[in-house]
C-alpha cells in the first residue's frame, strides 16, 4: 500500500487580525484503491470522526478555533510571555484502518500571521 496516496491537509485564514476565533479546514484526500475505515482526525484542540472514506475521494470538515488573548496567555504562563507572530498550529494526526491494519499520518503545520 502506497501511503503517499492518502493526504491530510489543514488550511486556515491568511491572517488573524482582531478575530477572536478562526476557521480551520481539514481535508482528507484518498487517492488509493482502498476504503479507509474508522478515520479520525486528532489535534490538541479538536477531534473529528470521518467514519469511512471511499477510494479516490476527498472529504473535508471545518471547525472554529478560539484565539487566546494576550491577557489569557499571561494568566496561564506569566507576565513575561508574548503572543507569537505568526500564530502556529502544529500538525494534526489522521488515524485510519485499511482492512485490519491501522495507520497514522500527519498534516502540515499552519503559520498564520497576526
Amino acid at each position: 500500500m502506497n501511503r503517499s496516496k492518502i493526504k491530510f491537509l489543514q488550511y486556515g485564514p491568511l491572517y488573524i487580525g482582531d478575530k477572536k476565533e478562526i476557521e480551520i479546514n481539514w481535508v482528507v484526500q484518498n487517492d488509493s484503491e482502498f476504503l479507509l475505515k474508522d478515520v479520525k482526525g486528532l489535534a490538541q484542540f479538536h477531534v473529528h470522526f470521518f467514519d469511512e472514506i471511499q477510494p479516490y475521494s476527498k472529504v473535508e470538515t471545518k471547525f472554529k478555533l478560539p484565539i487566546p488573548s494576550l491577557e489569557d496567555i499571561k494568566l496561564d504562563y506569566g507576565v513575561e510571555v508574548m503572543l507569537e507572530d505568526p500564530f502556529i498550529i502544529d500538525s494534526s494526526t489522521l488515524e485510519y484502518t485499511i482492512k485490519t491494519d491501522t495507520f497514522t499520518i500527519n498534516s502540515n503545520i499552519l503559520k498564520i500571521p497576526l
